[in-house]
């Protein structure tokens, strides 16, 4: 039997439209996936969601699209501010990665990978890494372009997988190495 996962639909045509964050969070069919302190709102193994206007204060960003085309942001909230900028759950039902595991649905997983790659990004990549200066969002959150130098930064939200191949014995491991490295 094969599984069909989706392919997430990360609306690339909507991120240069202009005002496309501010249309959406204005409307009833839009979600948001709220990342706090590096971890998600997760109850009885299901990724939360909430209306935009639940939310205060944020870092956004447009996540996607669902299958059914209603359209997923990101809502990067400060741990500092997020009992006055989101709507308050319990601690517990806030959960990281590593938590939560493998027990979402694969489509939900994926929209939490992303999201949680993407708060980070937000969070941490504010001043340009070129020249320091201080860096504007574009693209609807996927993009930084620095005010000083007009560097343009992009964020990187693809998984990475570390894996070690050893012989049947283990008595010898696989190693690589990329042929541009010198030595």
């Amino acid at each position: 039997m094969t599984v069909r996962i989706p392919a997430p639909d990360r609306a690339g045509s909507l991120r240069t439209e202009i005002g496309v964050l501010e249309r959406l969070r204005a409307s009833d069919e839009t979600e948001v996936v709220v990342i706090r302190d590096r971890r998600a709102r997760v109850v009885d193994d299901t990724l939360l969601t909430v209306p935009p206007s639940s939310v205060g204060d944020a870092q956004w960003a447009l996540l996607g699209r669902r299958e059914d085309g209603r359209p997923v942001l990101l809502a990067a909230v400060d741990d500092a501010l997020s009992e006055a900028t989101v709507d308050a759950l319990p601690d517990e039902t806030w959960v990281g990665l590593r938590d939560v595991g493998g027990r979402l649905e694969p489509a939900s997983m994926e929209l939490l990978i992303e999201a949680l790659a993407l708060a980070g990004w937000l969070r941490d990549a504010s001043f340009c890494a070129n020249c320091g200066g201080t860096t504007e969002l574009q693209q609807a959150g996927w993009a930084r372009q620095c005010t000083v130098c007009g560097r343009v930064h992009f964020p990187r939200t693809d998984p990475a997988v570390i894996v070690a191949i050893e012989s049947a014995d283990g008595a010898r491991l696989l190693l690589g190495a990329n042929a541009q490295w010198q030595g």
